[in-house]
């Protein structure tokens, strides 16, 4: 059996950071490896697909993106994914508005387990974390954020309990 490219989701909402988004779409769009039959060439290692709730979006540096496919594709084919991609920025509107990735974030988490025994993963960029956070996928975790994402996190919980 050939060795596959890991399949990645980037999921795309209105005001996230540039650069948390074209930074590891760049470099995974690069990886490549051998197999270990060692009777193929180098292959990509991941295949990138960019999903959004809207065909564009725009960043909060006034860059529009466009999606391969809408969210609503993607919930239907979400475990054929192993990677989960989250982007940094926009974080007032998607918390406050309880919008999308929220509900892509919780229910990559909840996927059963793989029959094959492969991995799921989710990554999150800078302030995408807040996401993760808020979709109840740290829970339990003891986490280190950097100090302005702490700030925020605070405001949450002093909202939740208030």
């Amino acid at each position: 059996m050939a060795s596959q490219p890991l399949k990645v989701l980037f999921h795309l909402h209105p005001e996230l950071d540039t650069l948390d988004f074209v930074g590891p779409y760049e470099i995974l769009s690069h990886a490549t490896f051998t197999p270990k039959d060692s009777s193929s060439d180098v292959q990509k290692a991941f295949q990138n697909t960019i999903t959004a709730v809207t065909p564009q979006i725009t960043t909060d540096q006034n860059l529009t993106l466009s999606r391969h496919i809408p969210i609503t594709e993607v919930y239907a084919t979400l475990a054929d994914y192993d990677i989960l991609i989250i982007p940094g920025g926009g974080s007032p509107g998607v918390l406050n508005g309880k919008t999308e990735p929220l509900y892509l974030i919780a229910a990559f988490a909840a996927l059963p387990k793989r029959k094959d025994g492969r991995t799921r993963y989710i990554l999150s960029v800078c302030t995408g974390s807040l996401f993760l956070a808020e979709a109840g996928v740290l829970d339990g975790f003891v986490l280190f954020p950097y100090n302005i994402t702490f700030f925020f996190v605070w405001e949450l919980r002093r909202r939740e309990l208030s």
